[in-house]
């Protein structure tokens, strides 16, 4: 474990793990693992780091979520968010997942129980 930052010790990042949607392990159902993205994320949203740095969900696509397991380095599934709806920041807790989005009248704030969420 690295040693706290502080006005003499700088902090220190350290890259362990890279995603790509293209390639590694696929622990989502068949139709999804052939039809990932064939190639990097370029409109990436928002990304919320699991408990522990074990898992990432990526909201990239204007409303699509995409869930990884890191320690396995693996893709999990995706799940495509209200249609037409360009989501532009997500956060969870667990119990559930909220998501904010910008209209005419001013920014507009959902959320959905996680219990709900299911990826393909």
């Amino acid at each position: 474990m690295p040693a706290e930052a502080g006005p003499k010790r700088p902090w220190h990042l350290e890259q362990s793990f890279k995603v790509q949607p293209h390639s590694g392990l696929c622990y989502a159902g068949k139709e999804t693992c052939a039809n990932r993205l064939d190639r990097s994320y370029t409109n990436v949203q928002a990304l919320q780091l699991g408990h522990g740095g074990s898992s990432l969900l990526v909201l990239h696509s204007a409303g699509v979520l995409d869930a990884w397991d890191l320690e396995k380095g693996a893709f999990k599934g995706q799940l495509q968010l209200g249609q037409g709806k360009a989501y532009q920041a997500m956060c969870h807790d667990g119990g559930w997942l909220r998501l904010s989005r910008q209209s005419p009248s001013g920014p507009i704030l959902e959320e959905l129980p996680w219990a709900s969420v299911r990826f393909a």
